[in-house]
Protein backbone atom coordinates (compact mmCIF):
# COMPACT_ATOMS: atom_id res chain seq x y z
CA UNK A 1 0.00 0.00 0.00
CA UNK A 2 1.25 3.78 -1.06
CA UNK A 3 -0.80 6.63 0.51
CA UNK A 4 0.33 10.10 -0.36
CA UNK A 5 -0.87 13.54 0.80
CA UNK A 6 -1.48 16.22 -2.08
CA UNK A 7 -1.96 19.60 -0.60
CA UNK A 8 -3.18 22.14 -3.18
CA UNK A 9 -2.92 25.96 -2.31
CA UNK A 10 -5.32 26.13 -4.83
CA UNK A 11 -8.38 23.22 -5.92
CA UNK A 12 -9.33 24.86 -8.78
CA UNK A 13 -6.48 25.43 -10.53
CA UNK A 14 -3.96 22.99 -9.17
CA UNK A 15 -3.19 19.78 -10.31
CA UNK A 16 -2.94 16.34 -8.64
CA UNK A 17 0.40 14.91 -8.38
CA UNK A 18 1.08 12.10 -11.10
CA UNK A 19 2.96 9.19 -9.56
CA UNK A 20 5.05 6.20 -11.51
CA UNK A 21 6.08 2.84 -10.37
CA UNK A 22 8.04 0.67 -11.85
CA UNK A 23 10.12 -2.43 -10.60
CA UNK A 24 13.86 -2.00 -11.34
CA UNK A 25 14.51 -5.55 -10.90
CA UNK A 26 12.89 -9.08 -11.85
CA UNK A 27 11.15 -10.61 -8.96
CA UNK A 28 12.15 -13.68 -7.27
CA UNK A 29 10.75 -16.78 -8.13
CA UNK A 30 7.34 -17.69 -6.44
CA UNK A 31 8.35 -20.43 -3.83
CA UNK A 32 5.15 -22.52 -2.93
CA UNK A 33 5.42 -24.63 0.38
CA UNK A 34 4.18 -25.11 4.14
CA UNK A 35 6.91 -22.52 4.94
CA UNK A 36 6.43 -20.41 2.65
CA UNK A 37 2.93 -20.06 3.06
CA UNK A 38 2.92 -19.80 6.82
CA UNK A 39 5.38 -16.95 6.37
CA UNK A 40 2.82 -14.98 3.81
CA UNK A 41 -0.07 -15.73 6.23
CA UNK A 42 2.11 -14.32 9.20
CA UNK A 43 2.77 -11.04 7.62
CA UNK A 44 -0.39 -10.80 6.72
CA UNK A 45 -1.80 -11.48 10.07
CA UNK A 46 0.76 -8.50 11.14
CA UNK A 47 -0.17 -5.80 8.65
CA UNK A 48 -3.71 -6.50 9.84
CA UNK A 49 -2.84 -5.78 13.04
CA UNK A 50 -0.81 -2.54 12.07
CA UNK A 51 -3.76 -1.29 9.48
CA UNK A 52 -6.01 -1.61 12.10
CA UNK A 53 -3.94 0.09 14.84
CA UNK A 54 -3.50 2.85 12.15
CA UNK A 55 -7.33 3.60 11.78
CA UNK A 56 -7.96 5.69 14.57
CA UNK A 57 -11.60 4.90 15.40
CA UNK A 58 -12.44 1.66 16.30
CA UNK A 59 -13.04 -0.87 14.52
CA UNK A 60 -15.53 -3.14 16.31
CA UNK A 61 -14.49 -3.37 19.60
CA UNK A 62 -12.00 -0.76 21.35
CA UNK A 63 -9.22 -2.24 22.83
CA UNK A 64 -9.20 -1.89 26.62
CA UNK A 65 -5.66 -2.11 27.49
CA UNK A 66 -3.54 0.46 27.36
CA UNK A 67 -0.83 0.83 24.60
CA UNK A 68 1.09 3.17 22.74
CA UNK A 69 0.43 1.32 19.32
CA UNK A 70 -1.83 3.46 17.18
CA UNK A 71 -3.89 6.86 17.52
CA UNK A 72 -6.59 4.85 19.70
CA UNK A 73 -7.39 7.96 22.26
CA UNK A 74 -9.67 7.65 24.80
CA UNK A 75 -12.91 9.59 24.33
CA UNK A 76 -16.64 9.34 24.66
CA UNK A 77 -19.57 9.79 21.58
CA UNK A 78 -19.88 13.78 20.98
CA UNK A 79 -16.67 14.90 22.39
CA UNK A 80 -13.00 15.63 21.13
CA UNK A 81 -10.36 13.86 22.78
CA UNK A 82 -6.76 15.80 24.07
CA UNK A 83 -5.09 16.68 21.08
CA UNK A 84 -1.73 15.22 21.30
CA UNK A 85 1.29 14.75 18.45
CA UNK A 86 2.81 11.53 17.65
CA UNK A 87 6.14 11.94 19.06
CA UNK A 88 8.68 9.25 18.73
CA UNK A 89 8.05 8.22 15.02
CA UNK A 90 5.66 8.51 11.93
CA UNK A 91 3.04 5.95 12.04
CA UNK A 92 1.02 4.99 9.45
CA UNK A 93 -0.12 8.23 7.80
CA UNK A 94 0.42 10.69 10.68
CA UNK A 95 3.06 13.36 10.95
CA UNK A 96 5.49 14.40 13.62
CA UNK A 97 4.64 17.74 12.90
CA UNK A 98 1.13 17.40 13.07
CA UNK A 99 -1.71 17.70 16.23
CA UNK A 100 -4.70 15.00 16.14
CA UNK A 101 -7.89 15.25 18.23
CA UNK A 102 -10.50 12.79 17.92
CA UNK A 103 -13.96 12.11 18.82
CA UNK A 104 -16.77 10.65 17.60
CA UNK A 105 -21.04 11.08 17.41
CA UNK A 106 -24.07 9.33 18.01
CA UNK A 107 -26.57 11.03 16.60
CA UNK A 108 -30.50 10.25 17.41
CA UNK A 109 -32.61 10.71 13.56
CA UNK A 110 -33.82 14.00 14.65
CA UNK A 111 -30.22 15.48 15.71
CA UNK A 112 -27.69 16.78 13.81
CA UNK A 113 -23.51 17.46 14.49
CA UNK A 114 -22.55 20.64 15.32
CA UNK A 115 -18.98 21.17 15.91
CA UNK A 116 -17.73 24.69 16.63
CA UNK A 117 -13.76 25.10 16.56
CA UNK A 118 -11.38 28.30 17.10
CA UNK A 119 -8.18 27.14 15.18
CA UNK A 120 -4.44 27.53 16.86
CA UNK A 121 -2.19 29.69 15.48
CA UNK A 122 -1.17 27.49 12.27
CA UNK A 123 -0.41 27.45 8.80
CA UNK A 124 -2.64 23.96 7.92
CA UNK A 125 -5.64 22.62 9.45
CA UNK A 126 -8.36 20.33 8.51
CA UNK A 127 -12.17 18.65 10.05
CA UNK A 128 -11.90 15.48 8.76
CA UNK A 129 -15.44 13.52 8.82
CA UNK A 130 -14.59 9.38 8.78
CA UNK A 131 -16.44 6.36 9.15
CA UNK A 132 -14.32 3.67 10.69
CA UNK A 133 -11.93 2.68 7.72
CA UNK A 134 -10.97 6.48 7.00
CA UNK A 135 -13.43 6.83 4.04
CA UNK A 136 -14.39 10.07 3.76
CA UNK A 137 -17.84 11.64 3.34
CA UNK A 138 -18.22 14.12 -0.04
CA UNK A 139 -16.22 15.04 -2.74
CA UNK A 140 -12.80 14.61 -3.28
CA UNK A 141 -12.22 17.85 -4.09
CA UNK A 142 -13.90 19.63 -1.34
CA UNK A 143 -12.53 23.08 0.15
CA UNK A 144 -10.13 22.74 2.96
CA UNK A 145 -9.02 25.45 5.49
CA UNK A 146 -6.00 27.70 5.10
CA UNK A 147 -5.48 29.16 8.44
CA UNK A 148 -6.01 31.78 9.39
CA UNK A 149 -9.66 30.97 8.25
CA UNK A 150 -13.01 31.00 8.49
CA UNK A 151 -15.01 27.82 7.27
CA UNK A 152 -18.37 26.22 6.84
CA UNK A 153 -18.17 22.43 5.77
CA UNK A 154 -20.28 21.62 2.49
CA UNK A 155 -22.00 19.44 4.82
CA UNK A 156 -23.81 21.36 7.54
CA UNK A 157 -21.88 20.01 10.60
CA UNK A 158 -19.13 22.47 10.97
CA UNK A 159 -17.84 26.05 11.59
CA UNK A 160 -14.80 27.72 12.47
CA UNK A 161 -14.22 30.55 14.37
Amino acid sequence: MLMTRDYQADPLTGRPVTWTIEALDAPDPIRHGDAETAARLRAAAAWMRTMFAVVPLAVGDRARDAHRLGHETAHVANQFAAPYQVPDANFGWSARDACYSYGSFALDDDEALVITHWPPPCRFWNLVVWNQFMATYGPPRAPMPAAPSTVTAWWPIATAR
